[in-house]
């Protein structure tokens, strides 16, 4: 039931396998059932476990979804950042600063940021001002 190379994600013939109005073969069954997570025989039963008016299997995927959108966000954020940092090499030892500040430390900057929108000192290593 895989698209294959000359099929698209509309075809016909895979929405009818999908909504039972053709038969597919075993090793789709199996492909299906890995691809929600559930055993082969869920697929065929004739009464679904559903929760909130959904099947189980719909939010096992929607779950494994919701991580990889996260995954995904997250990674293009961090993309993002290192865009930057090679536009702005003085972001690199900001960072290097912000990133060995004690959790104290970085609360207290975050809160100066938050209350007037000044930057307060960052002592760097060497306890010269950043």
């Amino acid at each position: 039931m895989g698209l294959g190379c000359y099929r698209e994600e509309n075809d016909s013939e895979i929405w009818a396998k999908l909504r039972g109005e053709e038969a597919i073969t075993a090793s789709e069954a199996l492909g299906l059932s890995r691809l929600f997570g559930v055993e082969a025989g869920y697929l065929f039963n004739k009464e679904l476990t559903v929760f909130s008016e959904k099947p189980i299997a719909y939010w096992r995927w929607f779950d494994t979804n919701r991580r990889r959108e996260e995954e995904m966000r997250q990674f293009k954020e961090r993309e993002d950042i290192m865009s930057e940092m090679k536009k702005k090499p003085y972001l690199f030892k900001a960072f290097k600063v912000i990133a060995r500040m004690s959790e104290p430390e970085m609360g207290k900057l975050l809160a100066a940021w938050k209350c007037n929108g000044s930057v307060p000192t960052i002592r760097s290593e060497g306890g010269d001002a950043a």
